[in-house]
């Protein structure tokens, strides 16, 4: 009989998720809202912001263009445009051992690559120790204690994109094909991707099979300079037909004998 691998004691952690906006909408306070993360990767010594810091938002002027900031045990106030800044809003999660997790951000100091997965082995209010899926170089999986305060950029890994899958490998896949999408969402690179992604087996779920045939026959790849080339050469040599008026008109006698 075998032991289940996940716990059913869950603690709450804290995460940072990203919010959807553009360069333009990140110098504007009216875009942000009170409990908004802000996450300086440059610091500046007039301001007293450490590199790398987590700023919470308290309070939003839009008229003035102005946030109120906590660092800390201070307040700050500042024009959002004058900063290179990142948004995030926070939510809360259970993890529990055995839980598995994907990294959203990567994480320099402890060599972590943007989208790589982890299983949560041992979890405590001091230290989460995880065993991430890829090998080190000498075979086995590379095991990491980290603190919750270090995990901000995780959520779980149950599931992701075939984009955000990309050079992951697992031992099963589970693809939620649905034909009925776009040809920029299922086409034959992203079925491709994500089938692919799987050492022992695959399985697809889709409402309806014929019609995903011909969904993943759809080619999104885009010619490359070379083959733009050879296209436009071969049409430029192609015979020239010459105009109608040029052409000698049908006669509509009999031909004679």
């Amino acid at each position: 009989m075998s032991t289940c691998p996940y716990s059913k004691d869950g603690r709450d952690h804290q995460i940072l998720v990203r919010k959807d906006l553009t360069r333009e909408q990140l110098h504007y306070a009216k875009s942000f809202e009170v409990g908004d993360v802000l996450h300086f990767q440059h610091g500046s010594k007039w301001s007293g912001i450490r590199e790398n810091s987590y700023l919470t938002v308290e309070g939003v002027n839009g008229a003035d263009n102005l946030l109120t900031l906590r660092y800390g045990s201070h307040r700050i106030q500042l024009v959002p445009a004058n900063w290179d800044v990142q948004a995030y809003t926070q939510e809360h999660r259970t993890l529990a051992i055995g839980d598995r997790l994907q990294f959203r951000a990567p994480d320099r100091e402890h060599k972590i690559a943007n989208r790589q997965f982890a299983t949560v082995s041992s979890l405590s209010t001091r230290t989460i120790k995880m065993r991430f899926d890829d090998r080190t170089w000498w075979g086995g999986h590379r095991h990491l204690p980290m603190k919750p305060s270090e995990l901000h950029h995780v959520d779980h890994g149950y599931c992701s994109t075939s984009h955000a899958a990309q050079g992951a490998t697992v031992d099963r896949v589970m693809v939620n094909a649905d034909s009925s999408r776009s040809e920029e969402l299922v086409n034959r690179q992203q079925f491709y991707t994500s089938i692919s992604r799987a050492r022992r087996d695959a399985m697809v779920y889709t409402q309806n099979k014929e019609a995903l045939r011909r969904a993943i026959m759809r080619d999104q790849q885009e010619e490359n300079g070379l083959e733009a080339f050879e296209a436009a050469r071969n049409l430029s040599n192609e015979p020239k037909l010459a105009p109608s008026h040029a052409l000698p008109a049908a006669s509509s006698q009999a031909p004679q004998q």
